[in-house]
């Protein structure tokens, strides 16, 4: 009985002695801090001409007005094709010592567009987003369909193992491949003249055959009557 009262009065010692020696420590430990609040603007064109380069910037500060740089920053926007749409990563960008990020890019479709810049945040900062309308309007024809068929060595540089001619290189193909758009169609006329020249050149032996059996059939009467002799 008499040792376990010894034993209770050393856990209450042990005890005290462990609280008396955390609690400083405890108070002394500074609470974790909130991220600090940020303000995120972005500034665009209200308007654009289809395939034409947008800049785009967006600022961040934090609570105090002080530029933070260093900071990813990732441009979107919506888009939508057939029945689906999403938000589509166009950039990211890093800010700079202003605190400014700067993306271009260029939409290829016509309609109402909202440009957005994000920035997730970090331990330090809390995270910020903002947005701005852009209108693409088509002032311009993206892609022009070319009719035809392109046929190596005839209406186009011909290719020569790996090498196509017209493909930046040294010697005699750059000069070949320069001179080739000009110089394109000979194959054509050539050609051409080729095949009129044995269509005339059939022709012209028909009509020399024909007249020929004409020319004997000619002779054979008179080669007849000769031979008969007078009565």
């Amino acid at each position: 009985m008499r040792r376990l009262r010894v034993l209770h009065g050393v856990l209450r010692v042990t005890v005290f002695a462990l609280c008396a020696t955390l609690l400083p420590v405890l108070a002394a430990t500074p609470a974790l801090a909130a991220p600090e609040a940020t303000t995120l603007t972005i500034v665009a064109p209200p308007s654009a001409s289809l395939g034409e380069p947008v800049i785009v910037q967006a600022r961040l500060v934090s609570a105090a007005g002080a530029p933070i740089a260093g900071a990813t920053v990732t441009f979107t926007t919506r888009f939508t094709f057939l029945n689906a749409g999403g938000d589509m990563v166009i950039a990211e960008e890093l800010t700079d010592r202003t605190g400014t990020a700067t993306a271009e890019f260029a939409i290829r479709s016509t309609g109402e567009f909202v440009a957005r810049a994000t920035f997730r945040g970090t331990a330090r900062y809390a995270p910020a987003q903002a947005s701005t309308p852009l209108t693409v309007g088509a002032s311009r024809q993206l892609y022009a369909q070319e009719a035809g068929v392109r046929i190596p060595g005839l209406n186009e540089a011909p290719r020569i193992g790996q090498v196509m001619l017209g493909a930046p290189s040294a010697g005699i193909i750059p000069l070949i491949a320069r001179m080739w758009p000009g110089m394109s169609g000979w194959p054509i006329a050539a050609t051409l003249l080729v095949i009129w020249s044995l269509y005339l050149f059939v022709v012209a032996q028909v009509f020399r055959v024909a007249g020929g059996a004409a020319a004997e059939a000619g002779r054979q009467p008179d080669a007849g009557r000769a031979e008969a002799g007078p009565w």
